[in-house]
């Protein structure tokens, strides 16, 4: 209800102005226990006096459905002079209230009542005891006393936007990992709206299964009165965070959530109320033109820390000792400290002796820069003195090679400490993926004018290897100039005549491939970015592997390998396994007639290049050779068919625009075990993709045509 003010003289006493009461009484009915009428404020303007009436719930249980109040009519009066005025107008929010979804203990349902003055009225008898009775509740005695006389908030100066951030602590743990803040405060029409982001806060991947969102924010006002929102906007509407999807560490969802503006007399001081959080304390500022936050040092009176919230900030705490520890590692090894780096491993259970070893072959190694990084995705396992599994990133960048081919050695550490204060040492080292290069003895470097080729020191016909591999790497190089595919500067090449060095630091099988480039992929400066760009040429049993290939020579396998370094900026985990090795294959000249009249006769069912969409590498689950060159071999003819259905600039489009999409379900550092949904994920984003690029084709719509002119 809004009150037009009317000067209508001025009362003999003086008794003008804004004033606290805060004063209750309880019901004379039996239905109504645990029910009290309260006089909250009064205002004298004029011969006009308006009280803020409420009803508050008094009990342990909320009070719902319809209260049958006020039963009589409203009065004012003062008993010792003998004066009574009735209501002249109750606002409609105090007659009969149906309290839905109901009244929580110690909230009020407030309203204003007016009462008019009659003519003659001076209003002197304002000053003395007053009674306000509200049938059928005992009647609520009170003085309008001069040390409690307030001014009201001016709803007409608040400014219409206010840009904050405002955190709402968590003290439950089911909500320990989500933050909470207010960035904006806006007012208009009536109406206070709270711009809300809510976020990942914790370093790890989470999957959120709760309910909670920005409908269940509330504002309690300074009578008590807890307002619910008008109205719900943005993502936040449905919950802190997507149900069922993980959500990444520092995404974000934003929401929008309006209140009725609290009456002027109760918008001194609000509280924004969230089931798990702490209450937050807004104080209005009238030079702010708004409210500010009143900062608490310890969570509001009553209010207990979950066991939860405390944890994480310990792990917190835990993991930026880890960080430092790592990072003072990083430091001796730039300063040439050997000894000191090696200290920092234990000498028991032989850690220490492994990693002199692998020392020992390191410093062989041309690396300019090293340092350590500690992941921070990750949930630490163990206690305040103990750390298990820590993934620990050691990072070199090799002397003649660019600056952004970065090479990355990942372990699973386990430290200890004695005490919180002392320091850690690593107890366990195991390496996470592929091992480092030094370790296989890959130590010695033969530089050409675009490669480094690694060699082993051990081996006796190494460095000769290495002379015929860079004369065949630099041809390869050459060739490729030719192309659309240009290759970059310079690369790392590794000449490896083991199977089970090539199995150790690529992973695949030497019976199957004949040579590798790396596929890690890491996050720098915020977007992604090919680590330990290199190629792996497998020289074992090498003539064999020539007949799968069809070529007489390794050149061709160096070519195709190069394509990939060349087109490694545009590559995703993502981009789909028949485009890469398709492309590659192509411009490697590996798809010749020999090849295709081999294809024809082993040429697959089905949606094969569906299929293909959805595996994370070539060959991925195949143990058998000649379905891995069937795979390859027909992803050449698809691209073939690309680039002669749509030219090459429009087939390099194709592969470019994977760089700039991702799928929408992704789950980072899955490596080649992956979940049904990012399988399905990659699948989703072929689809469109080539749909959109290739102007209207379906991928089955290339794999049936192109299979068709194949086969002829």
């Amino acid at each position: 209800m809004v009150l037009g003010w009317v000067s209508c003289g001025t009362l003999g006493w003086g008794v003008e102005g804004v004033f606290k009461v805060e004063m209750g009484a309880g019901a004379l009915r039996p239905e109504l226990a645990g029910v009290q009428a309260g006089v909250m404020s009064v205002a004298v303007n004029g011969r006009v006096v308006e009280v803020r009436v409420g009803y508050r719930n008094v009990g342990t249980e909320v009070v719902a459905g319809k209260l049958a109040v006020p039963s009589g009519a409203v009065r004012l009066e003062s008993a010792r002079l003998g004066r009574l005025v009735e209501a002249v107008d109750v606002e409609a929010r105090l007659k009969e209230p149906v309290l839905e979804p109901g009244l929580r203990p110690g909230t009020m349902r407030m309203g204003s009542v007016r009462f008019e003055l009659s003519e003659g009225d001076d209003g002197g008898w304002l000053e003395g005891p007053l009674t306000l009775t509200v049938p059928p509740f005992s009647p609520i005695s009170f003085r309008l006393e001069a040390g409690r006389r307030f001014e009201p908030v001016d709803l007409k100066g608040l400014k219409e936007k206010v840009a904050r951030e405002y955190v709402m602590r968590p003290v439950a743990e089911a909500v320990a990992a989500f933050s909470l803040k207010v960035e904006e405060v806006a007012v208009g029409d009536g109406r206070v709206v709270f711009e809300v982001v809510a976020g990942n806060a914790t370093r790890f991947p989470l999957t959120w299964m709760g309910k909670l969102g920005l409908r269940d924010l509330r504002v309690l006002t300074e009578e008590s009165e807890l307002l619910e929102p008008l109205k719900v906007e943005g993502a936040l509407a449905e919950g802190l965070a997507p149900e069922g999807v993980v959500w990444m560490p520092g995404q974000v969802r934003r929401g929008r959530a309006g209140f009725a503006l609290p009456h002027a007399h109760a918008a001194g001081t609000l509280s924004l109320l969230m089931p798990g959080y702490e209450p937050l304390a807004l104080v209005h500022d009238a030079v702010e033109g708004g409210w500010l936050v009143v900062k608490r040092a310890v969570p509001e009176e009553g209010m207990t820390v979950a066991a939860g919230v405390e944890a994480l900030a310990a792990e917190e705490r835990r993991f930026a000792s880890v960080v430092a520890f790592w990072e003072a590692m990083g430091k001796k090894l730039q300063g040439r400290d050997q000894a000191g780096y090696l200290a920092g491993f234990a000498t028991g259970g032989g850690v220490r002796e492994a990693m002199a070893r692998s020392l020992a072959g390191m410093v062989r190694v041309p690396i300019s820069w090293v340092e350590f990084a500690v992941p921070s995705m990750q949930k630490l396992a163990g206690n305040e003195l103990e750390v298990k599994g820590l993934m620990v990133e050691m990072r070199c960048l090799l002397a003649g090679l660019p600056r952004q081919n970065e090479f990355v050695v990942q372990w699973r550490c386990d430290l200890k400490r004695e005490s919180v204060e002392r320091g850690w040492r690593v107890t366990g080292v195991k390496v996470e993926g592929r091992e480092p290069f030094w370790e296989r003895g890959f130590t010695e470097v033969l530089a050409t004018e675009h490669f480094l080729v690694f060699y082993q020191l051990a081996a006796s016909d190494g460095a000769k290897r290495a002379r015929t591999a860079g004369d065949q790497l630099e041809k390869a190089w050459s060739r490729l100039q030719k192309t659309p595919v240009v290759p970059g500067a310079r690369y790392a090449a590794f000449v490896i005549p083991e199977k089970a060095d090539f199995r150790a630091l690529t992973g695949r099988d030497a019976g199957t491939f004949s040579g590798a480039t790396s596929a890690a992929y890491g996050m720098r400066e915020g977007e992604m970015r090919v680590l330990n760009q290199a190629m792996y040429v497998n020289d074992s049993h090498f003539s064999a592997m020539q007949r799968s290939w069809g070529k007489p020579d390794r050149l061709v396998t160096m070519q195709h390998e190069l394509v990939h370094l060349a087109l490694a900026q545009w590559t995703r985990p993502w981009t789909p396994a028949w485009l890469v090795e398709g492309v590659a294959t192509y411009y490697a000249g590996q798809l010749d007639g020999w090849s295709r009249d081999q294809l024809r006769g082993r040429l697959p069912g089905g949606r094969v290049l569906t299929h293909l969409s959805g595996q994370p590498f070539m060959g991925a689950g195949v143990t058998n050779a000649e379905e891995v060159w069937v795979q390859y071999h027909y992803s050449a003819a698809a691209v073939r068919w690309i680039e002669r259905r749509f030219g090459e600039a429009k087939l390099l489009e194709l592969y470019e625009a994977f760089s700039k999409v991702k799928p929408k379900v992704w789950e980072p550092g899955e490596g080649a075990v992956e979940s049904a949904r990012m399988r399905e994920g990659r699948v989703a984003l072929a689809e469109e993709v080539v749909k959109r690029v290739l102007e209207g084709w379906e991928m089955d719509q290339v794999d049936g045509t192109m299979r068709l002119e194949l086969g002829r």
